[in-house]
Parts: C-alpha cells; structure tokens; sequence
C-alpha cells in the first residue's frame, strides 16, 4: 500500500515534469516567432546603417533571392549586387508595414512584409520604391534563422510613375487634347504662365484651347529634365518643353519653355499641385548679322588693283645701270592691305 501511495506519489512528480516538458516547447516555438519576427528589424537595421555584412549575415549560403526589375541571383551574386549598391548610396530612409510572420514547423517559418526604400545616390538620383518581401526561413544548426529564399514582388517605383505622368502630359500635347494634359494637376492646383498670369485649372485648360486653335499636329519633346526632391509626400522637378506647332495656313510655331513644378502623392498616384513656366527671349531674333558689314568689305577696292607693278621701271630698263635695285615693288601698297582691318 505504502508502494501504490508511492506509486501514486512518483506518477504526480512526474505529471509536472512532462507538462513542464509541453510548456518548454510551446514556449520554444514561441521564442522562434519573435526570433523569426527580429529578422526583419535586423534587416531594417542593416539597410538603413549601409551595412551590407550585417545584411548578408542573415542569409544563408545557397539563398535565392529574387530583386524585382533588377534580377535572381544567389548568395555570392546578391552580394556582389549588395556591396555596389550601398556603395553608390548617399542616404536612405527604409521602413515596412504589414508585417506577418508563420511558423511552419519549429524548423522552418514563413515571414512576409511591404518594404519602403527611400534613398538618394551620390550621383544625385533619386528612388522611391515599395516591395512585397516574403521570406522562406530556416532554422539552423547554429541556433538561428537563416534566409534560404526571398521573393520580392509587386514593385511600385514612384520616380518611374512620375516619369509616366510627365509621358502622359507630353502625349496630350502632342494629341492636342487639353482635357488629357489636365488630368496631370490636382484640381485645387495653382498655374504661373511665362507673363505671370495666375490661373486656375480650368482656365489654364481653356488657354491650351486657345493656343491649339487652328493646329493640325504638334511634335513635343522635353529634355534637361532634373528632379530636385521626392518623398513618400511630395517632389519637386524642372524640365523644358520644346514644341513645333504645325498650323493648317501652313505656318509653324516654334515654343520652348521651362517648367518648374511641385507634386503630391496621394493613393500611390502623383498629381502637380504648383506650376511655375518660364521663357527665355532669344536675342537671336534680331541679330546684327541681318546687315554684317562683311557686305562692303573693303576688299573690293583693295589697294592691289593699282598696284605699282603695272609702271615697272622694268619697261625702260637700261640693263646697264638696271633700277631693280630699286624696284618700286619693295614699297608695294599690300603691306597696308585695308584686309588688316576688316569688319
């Protein structure tokens, strides 16, 4: 009887135990979620102190890793890929949203995440991009997660969506169409002309339908294109428009002008909020050359016509006492060529 209470006794110490046992595990798998969950902030950390070790370090050896637009490389050729990047980096501002990480089995888990990389390079570019990043974790021998694949997807590049908006304004110019150009603006957005009239959307609109009036086809161009700022807010760029406006009399209008202008960012889309315009008055338009002097050049009296050769004392030469010697050629008139002062 003592044994069965014995019994008794030693099954209730071991109850404990193997629950404990349980518990140690759950809290295992627990422990790797967070430890899965801190990837992310050390590859955040890593990013955003240009430290491409710190990067590489959570990677493992045979990684696939696929970079939207750019490329699928493995572990050696994503850190070649890496190390030239952050090289070329002047600042950068990253940061994610969305954040979900699954643990598959206590060795393997799942994390996926909407990346915002915000940089500048010391050329003077700039980027703006968001990424969906999921990650295939592994744990490894070492005690740790490791990434074995990323896969980024659904790229969207806002300096590539503003250059599709200024592509957008450029083809309806060239369509002719102002209701297209103006789906560029905000509808609250301000509008300078060259003159520095104010005008509002709707009246910029009617001014393109004005200078449009009697066209038949434009060929457009911009060029000297410069962006000067970009945020997840706001950016700020200048370019110059040149056109040729075909006109049915057959005449044609030659324009250039400068635009500086100021855009939000709303719902993803860009929109330009503030438009500044300028020209340059071409002083070539009445330049001297219409009446170049060159056009009495005094050459056509040059002094050489009368050039004392033609009374050579040559003619009467007594051979015996010849006046070569003293030959009017060594004062001939051409050393004071009125050529010297040429207009």
């Amino acid at each position: 009887m003592v044994c069965a209470v014995g019994g008794a006794l030693l099954m209730l110490a071991i109850l404990p135990l193997a629950c404990g046992d349980d518990d140690t595990e759950i809290n295992d798998d627990d422990e790797k979620v967070v430890l899965a969950d801190e990837m992310i902030d050390r590859y955040l950390a890593a990013w955003n102190d240009l430290d491409a070790q710190a990067l590489l370090d959570l990677y493992a050896g045979y990684t696939r890793v696929v970079v939207p637009e750019v490329g699928d490389f493995d572990y050696n050729e994503f850190r070649d890929y890496i190390e030239e990047l952050f090289a070329d980096i002047e600042t950068i501002d990253v940061s994610e949203t969305g954040r979900e990480v699954f643990l598959q089995s206590s060795a393997k888990a799942t994390a996926k995440f909407r990346s915002h990389v915000l940089l500048t390079t010391e050329s003077g570019d700039f980027a703006a991009n968001r990424v969906w990043i999921t990650w295939q974790l592994t744990w490894s021998d070492s005690g740790g997660w490791k990434i074995g694949q990323e896969l980024g997807e659904d790229k969207i590049s806002f300096k590539n969506r503003l250059l599709s908006l200024l592509q957008s304004w450029m083809d309806g110019w060239e369509a002719l169409d102002p209701a297209a150009i103006v789906t560029a603006y905000e509808t609250a957005a301000t509008i300078s002309e060259p003159d520095g009239t104010q005008l509002t959307l709707t009246e910029y609109q009617q001014s393109l339908a004005d200078r449009f009036e009697g066209a038949s086809s434009l060929a457009a161009e911009y060029l000297e294109f410069d962006l000067t700022e970009l945020t997840w807010e706001s950016a700020a760029l200048s370019f110059r428009l040149r056109y040729n406006q075909f006109n049915q009399d057959e005449t044609t209008d030659y324009v250039q002008t400068d635009y500086a202008w100021e855009l939000s960012l709303n719902d993803n889309d860009w929109a330009v909020s503030k438009q500044i315009a300028s020209q340059e008055t071409d002083d070539d338009t009445t330049d001297d050359d219409t009446s170049d002097d060159d056009t009495t050049d005094d050459d056509t009296t040059d002094d050489d016509t009368s050039d004392d050769d033609t009374t050579d004392d040559d003619t009467t030469d007594d051979d015996t006492s010849d006046d070569d010697t003293s030959d009017d050629d060594t004062s001939d008139d051409d050393t004071t060529d009125d050529d010297t002062t040429d207009k």
